[in-house]
């Protein structure tokens, strides 16, 4: 990454792979919080991460993490997933993707906002109050990255057009 830096390349996309050898990174935050203390420049991009299979709250807090630790050089794309190993490998029903994607996405929403109080959820994933004490990203909203959809069947499928708003509305100077 340092030669692509080097290079004049812009940025670099991280897929969500598990339970497969087609990618070989099963946590997108973990690798590019790692790529974030080898570069200085380059745009840190997940493509995409998946979010019917992971609590949330949790992926919240890594990206809001590895979105401080880079300097706000996170752009964060996010998907629900169609290769069927993934749902078989995390025992999660693909009828309910897209529903948990929307869950999920309301959820990190509200925990990067900066309302007070507890974040108020009823849904299948997470219901009640949570307790929301996330770091505060950082100064600046990067550009959303969300994958664009060719076809009839992919864009049934696709995020919709206002999950492109999905980033830290407020950071550190």
């Amino acid at each position: 990454m340092e030669l692509a830096e080097r290079l004049g390349y812009d940025s670099v996309w991280v897929g969500e792979e598990h339970f497969y050898c087609f990618g070989i990174c099963p946590s997108p935050q973990l690798f590019l919080t790692a790529l974030a203390r080898e570069t200085s420049r380059l745009r840190l991009g997940t493509a995409i991460s998946l979010l019917p299979f992971e609590n949330p709250l949790r992926k919240a807090e890594d990206f809001a993490m590895l979105d401080i630790l880079s300097g706000g050089r996170l752009n964060f794309g996010v998907g629900r997933g169609i290769i069927p190993k993934h749902f078989e490998g995390f025992r999660r029903d693909p009828r309910e993707s897209r529903a948990r994607y929307e869950e999920s996405l309301h959820i990190i929403r509200g925990a990067w906002s900066l309302e007070p109080g507890p974040l108020r959820v009823r849904g299948k994933i997470l219901a009640g109050p949570l307790p929301v004490a996330l770091p505060q990203t950082s100064a600046k909203a990067p550009p959303a990255h969300l994958p664009r959809a060719p076809s009839a069947w992919s864009r049934s499928r696709a995020p919709r057009p206002r999950d492109r708003e999905l980033l830290p509305q407020h950071r550190l100077a």
